[in-house]
């Protein structure tokens, strides 16, 4: 059941909901969003914890305008950065009802770093999922493949990221704070 994990809510209820390779019919599929929404609203934090190093980390970085861009809905995603407290860390959220096209499509990031004043080049997309790293790459930022999230790691390393992190807590070691510069 992961492998149906990682391109959206949609994706996951169509694949659950295929039987014999044939695609589910379309109002089936609604229903079972509809089903999964009211469910998941209800349930999304019950095993949802940070990655380890990840309050040190993003400490680390605090002096560096830092955003998210996710394909998880907006109501979810404030949701979940709230209850783990790390919703003042970022500078932007861009979610997926946020955004003209979401991840794989460049727009995703692109849509966070509007009004930044930071160039593409000058970003780096942090992904667990190889959609990431292809958007990173789409829009001309630092694709770092994160390989202990969700997805197995061959899939992350053959998305083809710049860089790849086994902990959260790596990221320090491959780019510079603003205390460090």
């Amino acid at each position: 059941m992961i492998g149906h994990v990682g391109d959206g809510v949609a994706k996951l209820i169509e694949r659950a909901l295929t039987v014999d390779g044939l695609p589910p019919d379309p109002e089936r599929v609604e229903q079972g969003l509809a089903v999964f929404r009211e469910h998941y609203a209800n349930h999304c934090l019950d095993n949802t914890v940070l990655y380890p190093g990840v309050l040190q980390t993003l400490a680390h970085f605090h002096r560096l305008p830092m955003m998210i861009a996710t394909n998880k809905p907006r109501a979810f995603t404030r949701q979940i950065l709230s209850a783990l407290h790390v919703d003042g860390a970022f500078e932007k959220v861009v979610a997926g009802d946020d955004a003209p096209k979401r991840k794989p499509e460049p727009e995703h990031l692109l849509a966070c770093l509007d009004g930044s004043g930071i160039p593409p080049a000058e970003a780096a997309m942090v992904g667990d999922h190889a959609n990431d790293i292809i958007a990173a790459r789409a829009c001309g930022a630092v694709a770092v493949g994160a390989v202990y999230g969700m997805r197995p790691a061959g899939e992350i390393k053959a998305a083809g990221p710049d860089i790849t992190i086994e902990t959260f807590s790596q990221l320090k070691d491959c780019f510079p704070s603003r205390d460090t510069l």
